[in-house]
């Protein structure tokens, strides 16, 4: 009898060792949508790049001349937004103030009372010329000089936002680039589903004149971040998100502080709470690690009995 407990349990085991991988992000499938244009022959639309600085005038420096140095086939400008007091980061963009795609304006430093991300990116969307802008972040730096090509590409009639991908490099820890990529999963299988909800991404395009015509951050400005999931969540519309993750129109994150990634992760957190849809998500994440857990007990079970 003991043989066939033993038998009994090992089989059991192994019928979860075999289901368990499919309640996982990472077992169901985000799709590279493929283009039969090449990249010299698809039409895109002019764009705006917004972006802010806040004190991270090293950053902008690295990041400056990548984003005005764009093998792009219409018509683009690059609209940074720095703090008034910021002299380090205004005289970065002098040293680029020939460059006609180059734009940008100072945020007061007595607008105290508002999120600053928010209002910096508000201040930037509505100095665009062009209809279709593209946000991202200070942080990041784009993979190629055909970045921007290969986002705008999924710009059409039919679309109303692109979610672009961003990942940490190497010299990131393990845990923070997993994390990263879990969630980012999630996320982009439900744009593709026709569902987008948020994103942990830190690059996304949508149209300028929505933004203004729906109130902007309007109905979540008492959260100081978060800017990204907000915009997704209230912009993105039902089977018009498209994702952008093919190589070329990806960008590299850079290595983030412990503070600064753990207050993205307690922002994420927070925001949350307020996000339409956040049910569905929640129940499916809960689902996948309650089957892992689940896996895990029992294996320890199997290995003790």
């Amino acid at each position: 009898m003991p043989a066939l407990y033993i038998l009994i349990i090992i089989a059991v085991l192994l019928v979860l060792a075999l289901v368990t991988p499919l309640f996982s992000p990472f077992s169901r499938k985000v799709e590279e949508e493929t283009f039969n244009d090449s990249e010299d022959t698809v039409a895109v639309p002019p764009v705006s790049i917004v972006l802010t600085d806040h004190d991270s005038s090293s950053h902008l420096k690295q990041l400056l001349p990548l984003l005005l140095n764009q093998q792009y086939t219409a018509e683009y400008q690059v609209i940074v937004v720095i703090d008034e007091n910021d002299s380090a980061s205004e005289d970065i963009l002098k040293l680029h103030s020939a460059d006609e795609k180059l734009y940008y304006t100072k945020l007061p430093i007595t607008s105290r009372y508002l999120s600053r991300k928010k209002l910096g990116l508000t201040l930037g969307i509505r100095a665009a010329k062009h209809d279709w802008v593209l946000i991202t972040d200070v942080h990041s730096i784009p993979s190629s000089d055909k970045w921007l090509m290969n986002m705008a590409r999924h710009c059409d009639d039919s679309k109303n936002m692109v979610l672009g991908l961003t990942l940490y490099g190497s010299d990131t820890s393990s845990f923070k680039r997993y994390e990263q990529i879990r969630t980012m999963l999630y996320h982009f299988r439900a744009a593709q589903r026709g569902m987008a909800y948020s994103t942990n991404q830190t690059v996304m395009m949508m149209r300028r004149s929505q933004f203004f015509a729906e109130n902007g951050f309007g109905g979540n400005l008492e959260y100081t971040r978060a800017e990204f999931d907000f915009l997704v969540n209230k912009f993105a519309k039902e089977g018009q998100c498209a994702i952008a993750i093919e190589p070329e129109a990806r960008m590299l994150a850079i290595k983030p502080s412990d503070k600064r990634w753990l207050m993205h992760q307690l922002f994420s957190l927070d925001a949350k709470r307020s996000l339409r849809g956040s049910f569905a998500i929640s129940a499916l994440y809960r689902f996948d690690l309650f089957m892992l857990t689940m896996y895990n007990i029992l294996t320890l079970v199997g290995i003790v009995v």
